[in-house]
């Protein structure tokens, strides 16, 4: 691939994202049926181009959240802790979902509460997340 068939605009960043997935093909679909990406090279690796447009654009905007705490899992900085404790109460389930995953994996104890309280939030995937981190966060002391 050159450089001048590479999906990036002509001015602004890239965002990149890189999996590794047991099934490319399937990934590959996925992403281009659900987020109308543009496939620039079908296996070894999948390339998919400005598909996420739909993201940037105003179509999903809170998977940028999604993925941003999701990215707080492997790495972290103290100074996104506020944001984490914000993204509980998040509009959208999936990112109170992973705030929840991150208070467990970072130990929030501060978060206790609040995740105690998204036990009965109305989507069954935060509510485990949120019974899992209040274990996790009571198991230690926190």
């Amino acid at each position: 691939m050159s450089q001048d068939n590479f999906p990036a605009p002509q001015a602004g960043f890239v965002i990149t994202h890189f999996l590794v997935v047991s099934d490319q093909d399937r990934s590959r679909e996925f992403y281009r049926a659900v987020f109308g990406a543009t496939v620039v090279a079908e296996r070894d690796p999948v390339i998919l181009g400005p598909g996420a447009r739909s993201v940037l654009d105003g179509g999903q905007q809170y998977w940028l959240r999604v993925w941003a705490a999701r990215a707080l899992l492997y790495a972290w900085d103290e100074m996104a802790r506020v944001a984490v404790l914000d993204a509980l109460a998040d509009e959208a389930w999936r990112v109170r979902e992973m705030a929840a995953k991150v208070v467990a994996r970072r130990l929030l104890g501060e978060a206790l509460a609040a995740v105690a309280e998204l036990r009965q939030d109305p989507v069954s995937r935060v509510r485990l997340a949120a019974e899992r981190a209040t274990a996790i966060l009571t198991a230690a002391g926190a």
